[in-house]
Formats: C-alpha cells, sequence, structure tokens
C-alpha cells in the first residue's frame, strides 16, 4: 500500500532546501560579523529556503490538475474517516439514528 503524501519530486525539493539552508547557515557563520557575506547573502539565502521552497516542496503536486490523482490527493482524509471508523464514533452514531 503505497499512500504516502508527498511523491518523489516533494523529497527531492526538500533535500534541495535542507542543502541550502546548510550552505546558508554556513555562509552565516564565515568572516567577521559585519561582512557583506553574513550580513546580506546568508539572511536572503535562508529566508529563500524557509518561507520560499520548503513550502514550496510541501505544495508541490497538490494544485488543480497537479501530479496526483484525486484519491491520491484525498489520501489523508481517507485515512482520517479509517481512523474514525475504527474508533467506534461511527458505528455508536449509526446505533443512535437507527434506534429513532
Amino acid at each position: 500500500m503505497n499512500n504516502w503524501l508527498f511523491s518523489k519530486a516533494n523529497f527531492y525539493l526538500f533535500g534541495f532546501s535542507a542543502v541550502l539552508l546548510a550552505v546558508g547557515y554556513f555562509l552565516l557563520g564565515q568572516g567577521p560579523v559585519d561582512s557583506s557575506l553574513s550580513k546580506s547573502v546568508a539572511p536572503i539565502i535562508l529566508v529563500l529556503a524557509y518561507c520560499g521552497l520548503i513550502p514550496f516542496a510541501m505544495l508541490y503536486g497538490y494544485g488543480a490538475g497537479g501530479g496526483k490523482g484525486k484519491q491520491e490527493r484525498e489520501g489523508a482524509g481517507g485515512r482520517m474517516a479509517r481512523l474514525y471508523m475504527l474508533d467506534g464514533r461511527e458505528s455508536k452514531d449509526a446505533s443512535k439514528s437507527a434506534k429513532k
């Protein structure tokens, strides 16, 4: 059963963002405190990775007509419904409505 919420492309984007974060933090620690590298380049890389690439990696493929089918996009909702049914709440609700 292959019910992953993320595709291979999502994991590649996550990996690229992790490498970009490592480069950003490495550049942040280089040179003196007030160097242009640690004051401008590294923060820009970190902000792009945290605010741009990581959210893009999480949302990639879930747009209108994305790479995954409807059942795969709604995989988490289906799992939550199955958990709800296994919890017994639905059977109790069904028995209440049958008694009425």
